[in-house]
C-alpha cells in the first residue's frame, strides 16, 4: 500500500508539472516584481499576483512555496545577477599589479555595473529601498548570503591598494564602498522624485556615461583641484 501511495503521489506531481502553462514561473516573477515594488510585500496577496498574471492561484505555492518564497526568489535572482557581474570585474583585476590607473578602472567598471543594473530593473531598487527603511525585514538572508561575501571582496580590493601605497591607509575600506553604493542609489531616488534639486544635474538615461565618470572621479581622485 505504501508503494502504491508513493506511486500515486508521483503521478499526481507529474500531471501537475505537465499541466502548468509554459512560462508561468517567469510570468509570476515579472508580475510580482511590479506589484511588490508598488505596494510592498504586505500590500500584495497571492490572489492579486495570480489575477494580474492570469494564472491559477495554486502556482505561487507550486513554484515558490508561497508569497514570501516568491518575494525572496525575485531578490535572489536579481542579487545573483549583480553579484555575477561584479565578481567578474574583481576576478579580472585580481592578479594585475595595483596602480592608480588600475584601481580607477576597476572602480569605473563596478560603478558602471551598478548603474546599469539599476536602470535595467528600477522596480528592484524600489523594493530594496523599502527593505532598507524596514531594517531588511524580508531580505536579510539575501544580503548575508550573496552581498556580504561580495562586500568582503570589494573591501579586499581597497586594502590591497592601501598596502601598495595607492590609497591612503586611514581610509575605512568598508565605509568607502557603503558610501559609494548608497550615493549611487540615493542619486536615483531623488532623480525619480523629479525634484527641482536636479535642475542642472545628470539625467537618465541620456547622461548615464557622464554620471559614471563623475562618480569615478569623486571616488578615486576626490574633489580638490
Amino acid at each position: 500500500m505504501a508503494l502504491r501511495s508513493k506511486a500515486l503521489n508521483k503521478t499526481k506531481r507529474v500531471r501537475s508539472v505537465a499541466a502548468t502553462p509554459d512560462g508561468a514561473r517567469e510570468k509570476l516573477l515579472k508580475v510580482a516584481l511590479h506589484l511588490f515594488s508598488e505596494r510592498g510585500l504586505d500590500g500584495v496577496s497571492v490572489r492579486d499576483i495570480s489575477k494580474e498574471a492570469k494564472l491559477n492561484v495554486s502556482l505561487v505555492s507550486y513554484y515558490f512555496g508561497g508569497k514570501e518564497g516568491l518575494y525572496e526568489a525575485i531578490l535572489m535572482e536579481h542579487m545573483n545577477e549583480v553579484h555575477g557581474h561584479l565578481r567578474g570585474v574583481i576576478e579580472h583585476f585580481a592578479n594585475l599589479p595595483i596602480s592608480r590607473e588600475v584601481f580607477a578602472e576597476e572602480i569605473r567598471l563596478i560603478v558602471k555595473n551598478l548603474v546599469e543594473a539599476r536602470l535595467r530593473t528600477p522596480a528592484i531598487a524600489q523594493i530594496m529601498q523599502r527593505e532598507r527603511v524596514d531594517g531588511l525585514r524580508h531580505s536579510r538572508k539575501v544580503y548575508e548570503e550573496i552581498m556580504a561575501p561580495l562586500a568582503d571582496q570589494l573591501v579586499g580590493l581597497v586594502e590591497r591598494a592601501q598596502a601598495q601605497g595607492v590609497l591612503r591607509r586611514e581610509l575605512n575600506a568598508r565605509a568607502y564602498f557603503i558610501c559609494m553604493i548608497e550615493s549611487l542609489f540615493g542619486y536615483f531616488i531623488f532623480h525619480d522624485c523629479k525634484v527641482k534639486l536636479f535642475k542642472d544635474a545628470y539625467r537618465f538615461p541620456k547622461d548615464k556615461d557622464a554620471f559614471i565618470e563623475h562618480m569615478v572621479l569623486i571616488f578615486t581622485q576626490g574633489v580638490f583641484a
